[in-house]
């Protein structure tokens, strides 16, 4: 018997790497990795697929925040009262056809 088996024996509501009693074949490579990435705490496929909607509800209010935050700029340095009113002036000197 090896060292993992003693603790597996010594510990049985130890988490691990896969869910026992399951097969993940059958499920997208999504909720697979999702499974395999969180060591043991989500255990069935339920509980992936409420960890992934929960990640695209955060996903899409921080993309959301972000854009927002995006409106406010202000116009950019290298464009001066000085050069609008040049530009102004010109577009009062232009001729009509």
């Amino acid at each position: 018997m090896d060292i993992l088996e003693q603790y597996e024996r010594k510990h049985p509501l130890a988490p691990r790497k896969f869910p026992t009693g399951q097969d993940t074949s059958d499920y997208r490579w999504v909720i697979r990795v999702v499974m395999h990435a969180s060591g043991g705490m989500i255990a069935n496929v339920r509980q992936a697929n409420i960890a992934l909607l929960v990640f695209a509800i955060i996903a899409c209010i921080a993309t959301l925040i972000l854009m927002a935050s995006n409106f406010n700029l202000v116009p950019p340095p290298h464009f001066s009262d000085e050069d609008a009113r040049k530009q102004i002036e010109e577009y009062r000197n232009v001729q009509p056809f």
